[in-house]
């Protein structure tokens, strides 16, 4: 993971996070399907995932901004 430690395990807990809620959903049956096979959750689910792979590229970019000595811009104001 890369950003600062606590980026990286903020990635790490999204992670966790989304892997408990898949394994819910699919363990979990409503209407005579599991959760994951309805398409609004199957869908949430992916978004959360895209969302993570970002947060992921995000942080590796950072990191290597701050390896090769390069200023990280910071847009937070």
């Amino acid at each position: 993971m890369g950003g600062s430690p606590s980026h990286g395990r903020c990635v790490g807990i999204a992670r966790a996070c989304l892997a408990e809620a898949a394994a819910h959903a699919a363990t979990r049956a409503q209407g005579g399907a599991s959760l994951a096979e309805h398409q609004l959750i199957h869908a949430a689910l992916g978004r959360y995932w895209v969302d993570i792979e970002g947060a992921q590229a995000i942080c590796e970019r950072t990191t290597e901004e701050r390896i090769g000595g390069h200023p990280v811009e910071n847009d937070h104001h």
